[in-house]
């Protein structure tokens, strides 16, 4: 209170006066009263600066107990994996009890579509946040959006066509490549969080385990398909695909699979990702056990899907049909409400915007994505979502219900998704004017580039070895 303050200064300058002397009103009271009132000024001012102070201090520490604590990010790429051969997507055969989990204590996004239907065009558009075709141009990725505010980053990636050779390295300060697997990255990240987790990284983690050639453990493979007599086994797989899809050829032509031969592949395929479903629970413990778990946010995606002959082939980057365009989307956030996100389509240039938001960083002008941060926290996304897909020059345009596929000659396919999923009845010729609007818009949204699975660059002999592994090349 001042007057307790002014007593007291006022007693102080009284006792330090000079020896014998004491205070006289016979001073003048013009000075007397000037003494005062720059008294009572100077000690107003120290108790407002005073004020001022304890205001900032409690006002700063609210803000700083109410603010977001600093988050961290890890992105899971699960090269080659369709959605609806997880249980989380409504798939039957036990494929998926860790993605299960990790699904039903976060957000999944039901529908979900890739940029392109194969690995490298479909993560190069991820990281750019742009349709397939227009993401060749030279323009920022993630990693180096998050490592320009300060992020870590660092990548553990299965080589071949996600590989520094790619450029897929920019804007990670650690890239390290290498055909082994979750098996071989697991370890890896185990070892770099030991050494000194950052405060706030943006870890990169893909794999090809469930890629073709199907790397299946027997006893998965026997789960799957008990009981199989015929000759498919998981190393066969890349020479069969191959052949089926006239990649190869084969002494006597290609081979003739019977129902049981049938069954048997997609087996290995499941296999390899029951396989994949534990070594992905092995990494989440790896940041559990670190008690990291619960200031990292996790996404967990792929690229693409697979085809067992749904339109009469094998493999992917060969159709832009849903087989190979819907894709698994997962995020584990504090924002996200857990739940199945069924309305409107969303895709995988949403990404890198979702990311940005996340954790707080301004996305890249160029990033044509839009986050999925006010879907993950139960608001509506925009209007009019539309998805692009694309391979070589076909290109598909998505507007729920409807899918429209521009062959490269130009001939046009359309599809009602809602009545017919699986994208087998042509509607084109019923519905002229769908047809013509939606032509146009795809247009106006792909460019006349193609969209290939190998970027057309040198190879190192290494490099081929790796793509000729994972049946890119003969």
């Amino acid at each position: 209170m001042p007057t307790p303050r002014v007593t007291a200064e006022f007693a102080a300058r009284r006792t330090n006066s000079a020896p014998g002397r004491r205070f006289s009103s016979t001073r003048p009271a013009s000075k007397i009263i000037a003494f005062l009132v720059n008294l009572r000024g100077r000690l107003r001012r120290r108790f407002l600066r005073a004020v001022s102070i304890a205001a900032v201090v409690f006002l700063g520490a609210c803000a700083k107990k109410e603010a977001p604590p600093e988050r961290s990010l890890l992105l899971v790429s699960l090269d080659t994996l369709r959605a609806d051969h997880l249980g989380c997507y409504g798939y039957p055969e036990g494929t998926s009890p860790h993605l299960d989990r990790f699904a039903r204590g976060g957000a999944l996004f039901a529908q979900c579509v890739s940029q392109a239907t194969s690995t490298l065009p479909s993560h190069r558009s991820m990281f750019r946040s742009r349709v397939a075709s227009r993401a060749v141009q030279d323009t920022p990725m993630i990693a180096e959006t998050l490592q320009a505010a300060g992020f870590a980053t660092v990548a553990f990636a299965g080589a071949g066509n996600i590989s520094k050779v790619h450029g897929f390295d920019r804007g990670f300060d650690r890239w390290d490549e290498h055909a082994g697997g979750l098996a071989w990255s697991n370890p890896e990240v185990e070892k770099w969080l030991d050494e000194g987790a950052p405060r706030r990284y943006f870890a990169f983690v893909h794999t090809y385990d469930v890629h073709m050639p199907y790397e299946s453990p027997d006893e998965l493979t026997e789960y799957f398909d008990p009981g199989y007599q015929g000759t498919i086994t998981g190393p066969s797989t890349r020479e069969i695909g191959r052949a089926v899809r006239g990649l190869d050829k084969m002494p006597g032509g290609p081979p003739v699979l019977d129902d049981a031969d049938r069954r048997r592949f997609v087996a290995l395929y499941d296999g390899a990702i029951r396989r994949t479903d534990a070594l992905f629970a092995e990494l989440l413990t790896t940041f559990e056990s670190r008690g990291l778990l619960s200031r990292t946010s996790v996404i967990v995606m792929a690229d693409h899907g697979e085809e067992f002959w749904d339109h009469g082939s094998l493999l992917h980057s060969h159709t832009v049909h849903r087989e190979l365009a819907h894709v698994p989307l997962l995020v584990h956030d504090p924002r996200a409400a857990a739940g199945r996100i069924d309305a409107g389509i969303v895709r995988l240039m949403d990404v890198a915007p979702t990311i940005a938001e996340l954790n707080g960083v301004l996305p890249a002008p160029s990033f044509d994505g839009e986050s999925l941060v006010p879907r993950l926290e139960g608001r509506e996304l925009g209007v009019n979502r539309w998805a692009t897909t694309e391979r070589a020059k076909e290109k598909a345009l998505l507007e729920f219900p409807w899918k429209l596929i521009v062959a490269k000659d130009g001939t046009r396919r359309l599809f009602d998704t809602q009545a017919d999923p699986g994208e087998t009845q042509d509607l084109a010729g019923t519905a002229d004017s769908v047809v013509t609007a939606m032509a146009s818009k795809l247009e106006s949204l792909a460019s006349s580039e193609s969209v290939d699975e190998l970027s057309g660059e040198p190879m190192s002999a290494e490099q081929r070895e790796r793509l000729k592994a994972l049946g890119y090349v003969n």
